[in-house]
């Protein structure tokens, strides 16, 4: 495909190609970090009843090509991550998520080679 930039006319067919052969790759890697990020967040999450902790992964998974929700399904557990004017934060997402982030950069950067 040619693309027009700044009035010179690129050939994109290379990086069309090596985009194509690498979304296969990068899409095991979000999937597989995304079920860590997941299962990291039920363990971090508070439990009282269980439910929190119970929701998180059955409204988990891939919802694109490349993207993974991970949520919570309580109406209550934004309050557990950050907190109310009467309650402490319980974070359980976010510490999921930092826990994970440099694996899945360094799964990336391994794709990229």
């Amino acid at each position: 495909m040619a693309t027009k930039v700044g009035g010179v006319e690129l050939d994109t067919a290379v990086l069309d190609r090596i985009t194509a052969e690498m979304r296969p790759g990068a899409a095991r890697i979000v999937e597989k970090y995304g079920w860590q990020i997941a299962g990291q967040a039920a363990n971090n999450a508070p439990v009282d009843t269980g439910a929190l902790r119970n929701s998180i992964t059955s409204e988990s998974g891939m919802t694109g090509e490349l993207e993974f929700t991970a949520k919570d399904g309580v109406s209550y557990g934004i309050f557990q991550e950050l907190g109310t004017h009467k309650m402490a934060a319980h974070p359980f997402l976010v510490p999921a998520v930092e826990k994970w982030a440099q694996p899945f950069i360094n799964a990336f950067k391994e794709l990229f080679k």
